[in-house]
This record gives C-alpha cells, structure tokens and sequence, in this order.
C-alpha cells in the first residue's frame, strides 16, 4: 500500500482525477433511451472507435446507437452494453433504412452485412471478414 506522503511525493504537485473503475462484466442495463455516462464511457472503452468494418473514427466522435432498435413498448433494460455500439450518423441511417445490417451476437462483437451480401465480423481489435 501507498502512504499519503509517498502518494504526494510522487505527483510531485500534479493535480490527478480519480474516477470510478469501469468493469465491463458488471455494466447494469437501463431503462432510458439515452444511456448514462458510467455506460456511454464503457460503450467506448470497449469500442474505441467507431463500431462499422475498418473504420479508424474515434469513438468519442459518434453517437451511441442500439443495435437492435429501442422500442418503449418492448420494456426495460434495451440500453445496456450489449445493444450499443458508437456509430456515425452517416453509418447509423444507413443501418437505419436497411442498406447496411447489422446483428450484436454477444457483448462486443458486431456483425454487418453489406448491401451486396458482404459480412464482416466487428470486435475490439478489429474487422474480418467473414466468409460463407
């Protein structure tokens, strides 16, 4: 363990911000279409960039969208992890209007499938395609 004198020691001054641990196997799903920070910050944790095959797009540039689409009357718990992905505006319509379609078969991983039929699998460190 660390002292408070060792602690300031080493900041040697340094203004430091403490903020809550994001542990992804214990991110509660909500009930609001919007999500809350604590999810939105582990949405991009495990999405640092945009959730669309090969896109380089910071996370932090786009929108958070649901993968399967938030419906009120369908009930709680449609915002959660594993129906999130940060998304542009551009690839959200075409999502959206169907050109492009998209499937979160579990937390993390993303499946499209293009407009011609191409499918590529979507995770953390990256896209591949996916051949049928």
């Amino acid at each position: 363990s660390v002292t408070l004198t060792c602690l300031n020691r080493l900041l040697d001054g340094k203004q430091v911000t403490c903020q809550p641990v994001i542990d992804l196997n214990n991110t509660t799903a909500e009930d609001q279409h919007r999500p809350s920070r604590q999810l939105t910050e582990a949405v991009r944790y495990l999405h640092p960039y945009e959730a669309f095959p090969y896109s380089t797009r910071h996370s932090i540039t786009c929108d958070l969208d649901h993968t399967e689409a938030f419906q009120p009357a369908r009930g709680p718990g449609q915002t959660r992890l594993d129906n999130l992905a940060p998304l542009t505006r551009k690839t959200h319509r075409a999502k959206t209007l169907g050109a492009w379609q998209l499937h979160q078969p579990t937390t993390g991983v993303l499946e499209w499938t293009s407009p011609l039929g191409y499918q590529y699998r979507l995770t953390p460190t990256g896209t591949t395609p996916i051949h049928t």
